[in-house]
């Protein structure tokens, strides 16, 4: 990793910036035996990248499904984050008005529950396909 992004010409003193976390850290974080799935994506978010950037453009048809659903359910956590906010910030005082919207916010948030639990079936099912081979 630590190699492919010199080689490429980018300078790790900025990239661990825009990561907000310590260029020391950022080397040791690339040199490590086993570079966390995490930061590879936080990188490719950085660099405007697609993950097969840092495998050769050799990255398998599974991999990159899972980085897709990685990257859904971050957005589907974000936004029952959100809906989570706006039920705790309910301050209408018309109170049959406050009770639509409480009940609106928490339909959304089963929706977004019901979403979370098919990505983890999905993710489980291609666990399965990868562990199968």
């Amino acid at each position: 990793m630590d190699q492919k992004l010199v080689s490429a010409g980018y300078i790790k003193a900025e990239l661990a910036r825009q990561l907000g976390i310590r260029p020391q850290d950022l080397n040791q974080a690339l040199n490590a035996k086993d570079v966390k799935t995490g930061l590879i994506e936080d990188l490719c978010h950085v660099l405007n990248k697609d993950i097969s950037f840092f495998y050769g453009g050799t990255i398998s048809s599974p991999n990159i499904e899972i980085v897709s659903l990685r990257q859904e359910l971050e957005s589907l956590r974000q936004e029952n984050e959100l809906l989570k906010a706006k039920l705790r910030h309910q301050s209408d005082p018309d109170k049959s008005t406050k009770e639509s919207q409480v009940y609106e916010l928490w339909m959304e948030h089963m929706k977004i529950k019901k979403m979370n639990a098919d990505f983890d079936y999905r993710m489980q099912e291609m666990y399965q396909k990868i562990l199968e081979g």
